[in-house]
């Protein structure tokens, strides 16, 4: 894992604009040294923080102050976070107010999650993932979600560092939507669905249920008996990719991370093949194919 903050002179200066300092951040000692100074999570043209100078983010962040209850049976814990994203990649702090009284609200954890994301350049996309995260886990920070963010800084004795399989933005993109799933579409949707998910997750029950969670949306529903049959293309599917060389198993995914050692074209090519080898081809015939985990579909998705 790592991500990208710019920080600024100072700590706990709510007025500044400017983070002139770029931060690579690769593991915790870099992570804690950046944190001590105000920062923002994306950089901004001229260094200004604006929505208007956005250019470019490699992270999310998200508060987590534990103000829906006073009971610490309610509070979000260190713990929790780790049961609820297992397989994501993040990065915790801890803000200036942790266990300490804020306002009328007694001591409590609070602290800060650094989700690493694939770069986003665009800044309304950018919020709409936080949005997103908001809505699926509604006891982050809901005022925090436009991307012209900044977290004051803190100097903390310690970080925790999560490496994951995947980022928070890829998972968002493999198994989220609102929309409904068509009839004469659903085979298609659940099939290309369920052999993302057999090759992110192996043939596990986690994947099995991401799978029956986006076979709620189809209207009208699917007889489990096509279900079934869906779901068993997608484990022979499992199958084959497992016994392909340089295969990389579900637990060892994501360790070495996805990210171009260059932006360079060639360079985000060997990213593309390492990481879909098996699952899009192109041919100058068909254009684009995509494995949908039952058969070979054009598609430029």
């Amino acid at each position: 894992m790592n991500f990208t903050l710019y920080t600024s002179d100072t700590a706990g200066d709510r007025k500044n604009c400017f983070y002139p300092h770029r931060a690579r951040i690769a593991d915790k000692e870099k992570l804690r040294a950046a944190v001590a100074f105000d920062h923002v999570c994306a950089e901004y043209a001229e260094h200004y923080r604006s929505i208007a100078n956005y250019k470019v983010s490699d992270v999310i962040t998200m508060d987590v102050d534990n103000e829906q209850g006073d009971s610490s049976s309610d509070w979000i814990t260190l713990e929790k976070i780790a049961e609820l994203f297992p397989d994501i990649s993040y990065a915790i702090a801890f803000s200036r107010n942790h266990m300490k009284q804020k306002g009328d609200k007694g001591p409590r954890p609070r602290f800060h999650v650094y989700f690493q994301i694939h770069p986003e350049n665009d800044p309304a996309s950018y919020a709409a993932m936080k949005r997103e995260l908001y809505r699926q886990y509604p006891f982050f920070d809901g005022n925090a979600l436009d991307a012209g963010r900044f977290l004051f800084g803190c100097e903390t004795a310690d970080v925790i560092w999560h490496e994951g399989k995947t980022t928070v933005d890829r998972l968002l993109s493999l198994v989220h939507t609102d929309e409904s799933i068509p009839e004469g579409r659903r085979n298609a949707t659940l099939s290309r669905t369920a052999g993302k998910l057999v090759k992110r997750y192996g043939h596990t029950e986690e994947a099995y249920r991401l799978f029956l969670e986006q076979a709620e949306r189809c209207e009208p529903p699917l007889e489990e008996s096509e279900l079934a049959t869906i779901w068993r293309s997608a484990s022979r599917f499992a199958a084959k990719v497992q016994s392909q060389p340089g295969y990389i198993p579900p637990e060892q995914f994501g360790s070495g991370g996805l990210m171009p050692d260059d932006f360079a074209d060639v360079d985000e090519a060997k990213v593309v093949c390492m990481d879909a080898a098996f699952e899009l081809a192109y041919t100058s015939g068909t254009d684009f194919l995509c494995y949908n985990g039952c058969f070979w579909e054009e598609s430029k998705i």
